[in-house]
């Protein structure tokens, strides 16, 4: 019953280390916008540009004290702009390459992703916060529109979070992010208005 009992606790105690000493994270990127599909047998050409204008490379921090990091496997701009041309296409545009003199195009700029993981101060685990901010500028011809996207999310975990949780949580706010862009009727208008 005494052995018992020291591995339960040795048990608790390594929950609880891994709860207090986040190790830094490389998370899989794959959001997935929600789209209702529009088909056409002339699909308009959008060039699609989308450029990573964050002020650093990483996600967050696990842990911003010990300067633990979260990051991402593939590139963030890469990664938004596979989303955004999926999300296009379900829509009924034929997505190409990115020319500044096309008649239709649209460039997406990452402006921000933030991940904080924090201790809380009341009780066990950490609070986490995520935020993207996207800016979305259509152009059709000389017409423009231009729209700012900023989608966050907030949880409380008890452990960790672990890699997969993390993942989870960043892939579901890129998606609806993305989803907002690819939605956006003002956007989506301008793109498929005639010349």
């Amino acid at each position: 019953m005494q052995l018992l009992k020291v591995v339960a606790g040795a048990a608790l105690a390594a929950v609880a280390a891994a709860g207090c000493a986040p190790v830094p994270q490389v998370v899989t990127l794959d959001p997935q916008p929600e789209v209702v599909e529009r088909f056409t047998d002339t699909p308009k050409q959008v060039a699609l540009r989308v450029v990573d204008r964050r002020p650093r490379d990483i996600l967050g921090y696990r842990d911003k004290e010990s300067e633990v990091t979260l990051t991402a496997q593939e590139n963030l701009d890469a990664t938004v702009h596979d989303a955004v041309a999926a999300g296009l296409t379900r829509r009924g545009f034929e997505v190409v390459s990115w020319d500044p003199d096309a008649d239709r195009r649209l460039e997406v700029e990452v402006t921000d992703f933030d991940y904080v993981a924090e201790r809380v101060t009341t009780g066990v685990g950490r609070q986490v916060f995520i935020s993207v901010d996207l800016t979305a500028t259509a152009q059709r011809g000389e017409r423009r529109h231009t729209a700012e996207f900023s989608t966050n999310t907030s949880e409380r975990v008890i452990i960790g979070p672990t890699r997969a949780k993390n993942e989870r949580m960043v892939n579901d706010v890129l998606s609806r992010a993305v989803t907002r862009v690819v939605n956006e009727d003002a956007l989506v208008r301008l793109l498929d208005s005639a010349p």
